[in-house]
């Protein structure tokens, strides 16, 4: 049984390039409150070739790691149900866990916050952050657009991407200053 903490439904928005490097940018879903969760370079890579991949409806000889592992897991008869981001460490790290499932019995498990979310994106399931994350990071607001450039540096949803017009550049390096201040990746 998941745990009773309150959650908030959130989606990934984009994955973007920042002068601290990638980031995965989620919105809540009932508001217009985001924020940005720094990653490796190549934890973005690989989340944005299944966003593109995706988009394109394209499918692969072999399996990606992600599609690897949702192999592996229908053999056992298991699932993941959901992804959660637990909360944030009193470094600046973000916590996550997976919804387990084989059968009726639950296996919450940890992982890093890239990994989960790629997982989310990979197998089409919910984002869950807790209530906590919210309190803890700085809201920032983005204008979202209908499309995104290709030379802008954004790697978007088919649905919409950011405006570079509308990243207010001291608020972004503000926001990512102080939830990441000790250059703590996830």
């Amino acid at each position: 049984m998941m745990p009773e903490e309150s959650y908030r439904l959130v989606r990934l928005v984009c994955v973007m390039n920042t002068n601290q490097g990638p980031a995965l940018m989620l919105s809540d879903e009932q508001s217009d409150q985001s924020f940005l969760i720094m990653i490796l370079v190549q934890d973005a890579d690989m989340i944005s070739q299944i966003l593109s991949l995706r988009e394109q409806g394209v499918t692969l000889p072999v399996p990606t790691t992600y599609e690897l592992f949702e192999l592996m897991l229908e053999k056992f008869d298991a699932r993941v149900s959901s992804v959660r981001i637990t909360g944030i460490t009193p470094e600046g790290r973000f916590c996550a866990e997976l919804d387990m499932y084989r059968g009726d019995d639950y296996y919450p498990t940890t992982a890093r916050v890239s990994d989960a979310i790629g997982l989310a994106v990979a197998f089409d399931v919910p984002i869950l952050a807790a209530e906590e994350v919210f309190d803890r990071v700085n809201i920032i607001r983005f204008e979202v657009i209908d499309h995104a450039e290709p030379d802008d540096g954004i790697a978007g949803l088919p649905d919409g991407g950011l405006s570079p017009a509308s990243l207010d550049g001291s608020s972004v390096l503000q926001t990512l200053d102080d939830a990441n201040r000790d250059g703590h990746l996830n």
